[in-house]
């Protein structure tokens, strides 16, 4: 399948927050981390961020980089921008993190074409980006890494190797200020409503939890994405969290208002239930 394509899909976990938020946070207060790839999460290209129906962005491929774009959309460039900079190594050993020979054979054909995608057209970011996600499926996050950190150079302006650095960083290898940086790096490149609810996730789950900065990655996503709904539902439930009921209750009638625009049903009566809880 296409990664575009299979972005969309995977990424859109992240739109089935709005409906089913309560489930990402798993009934609890604490969010969960999501292990297939944002996001990416979480990681792939595509003017999208198919985090909502409502919010998905118009797919541009094989364009480069346009200034003149929705600042909101995640731009998709068919191939590399800089072709000076060094590249990995496209045939480097795999390093597998379990020695499960299904894992090894499951994961095979995906390398080999990518590989060969790849010696066929080296600038291809596509492929680039498919090499990376294959990587840190295994758990090889070296691998991942050294690709994603070669996109950062060959195509500054894409804000997905970025994210998905800032991911990797949190939630696998635990380097909370690198994490930090990568995130506000990608939301320099595209003011996706995702970047800043995994911007907020950090601040929630891990990174200066002592300060308000989880509020603040939300109410400046709000103000990049007027309405959206994911970035309500987050900042309602993050009051009701903390007690905030008067600011939970606003947010969640805001995000309701939203979800009765677009006939989002499930949606609204999943924030009525929300509602009547923090009111009791």
């Amino acid at each position: 399948m296409n990664y575009a394509i299979r972005s969309i899909i995977i990424l859109g976990a992240v739109g089935l927050f709005a409906i089913g938020y309560f489930l990402f946070t798993n009934g609890t207060d604490t969010p969960l981390k999501d292990d297939s790839d944002t996001a990416t999460t979480t990681d792939k290209v595509a003017d999208v961020k198919s985090d909502t129906v409502s919010d998905t962005k118009v797919i541009k491929e094989d364009t480069q980089v346009d200034t003149d774009l929705d600042p909101n959309s995640i731009t998709f460039t068919s191939y590399v921008e800089d072709r000076s900079v060094p590249q990995p190594d496209i045939d480097r050993e795999t390093v597998f993190a379990t020695a499960l020979v299904e894992l090894k054979e499951l994961t095979a054909e995906g390398f080999k074409k990518t590989r060969e995608n790849l010696h066929e057209e080296p600038y291809s970011m596509n492929d680039w980006l498919d090499l990376a996600i294959h990587y840190k499926t295994v758990d090889d996050f070296d691998g991942a890494k050294e690709v994603w950190e070669y996109l950062t150079l060959a195509a500054p302006n894409n804000s997905v190797p970025f994210n998905n650095l800032g991911d990797l960083y949190h939630f696998y290898l635990h380097d909370f200020p690198k994490a930090e940086g990568y995130m506000k790096d990608a939301i320099k490149r595209a003011n996706d409503p995702s970047y800043f609810l995994n911007l907020y996730q950090l601040y929630k789950l891990s990174y200066k939890k002592d300060t308000n900065l989880a509020e603040l990655a939300l109410l400046d996503g709000l103000k990049s994405n007027q309405g959206n709904i994911n970035i309500l539902m987050a900042l309602a439930k993050h009051y009701e969290d903390l007690g905030e009921g008067a600011k939970a209750i606003t947010r969640y009638k805001e995000a309701k208002q939203h979800a009765q625009l677009v006939g989002d049903i499930p949606l609204v009566g999943v924030i009525d239930q929300a509602i009547a809880r923090v009111e009791k």
